[in-house]
């Protein structure tokens, strides 16, 4: 017997990797297909880009950059990429809303950057009282390892991410949670 609501998606892409246009349109594609209504697109940054923009980082700055100032460069790689997927998703007049997590993210953390940890509690009612209610609209997309820690600094969640999906299906009330991957083949 399969617990919680069958209409809601929670679909997992690995950033990071999405290097092509045909990347991004077999994202768009499995959406429509999945034929949920309402489908929660949680995009984690992973594979080479993150390591990437973190060496260029480090490196122009020395290897002065803080935990909190490399973050919000990792960040901005999660940020554009989800961004990416709304346009996409969008062109193709599929109502997607983008959760930009400079403004505003669900998720919660306590701790400095570098090691922050999920708030479940918090996390949870954030996810339940802004996705839950926007998914009835369409398609949400949101970067899933973006967090803000109690002072309102931008925190990147590198240990323990299944726990995210674990808070955003208890949230949601659903347990159909799929994985897509990209291998960088450029």
């Amino acid at each position: 017997m399969v617990l919680g609501r069958q209409d809601r998606l929670i679909l997992e892409v690995e950033g990071g990797n999405i290097s092509t246009p045909s990347d991004i349109l077999s994202i768009v594609e499995h959406i429509k297909n999945s034929k949920r209504r309402e489908v929660l697109v949680v995009v984690t940054g992973s594979g080479n880009l993150p390591k990437q923009i973190t060496s260029v980082a480090s490196q122009s700055s020395h290897n002065q950059l803080g935990f909190s100032e490399g973050d919000e460069i990792l960040a901005l790689e999660h940020l554009l990429e989800a961004q990416l997927i709304t346009a996409a998703l969008k062109s193709q007049k599929i109502n997607a809303t983008y959760i930009d997590p400079f403004q505003y993210t669900p998720i919660r953390t306590v701790g400095d950057s570098g090691s922050p940890q999920i708030c479940e509690t918090e996390t949870m009612r954030e996810v339940k009282n802004t996705v839950g209610s926007k998914l009835p609209n369409g398609v949400i997309v949101m970067c899933g390892l973006v967090g803000k820690n109690e002072q309102g600094k931008i925190t990147i969640i590198k240990d323990n991410t299944e726990k995210i999906f674990t808070v955003l299906k208890k949230a949601l009330n659903t347990q159909v949670h799929k994985k897509l991957s990209y291998s960088n083949t450029s």
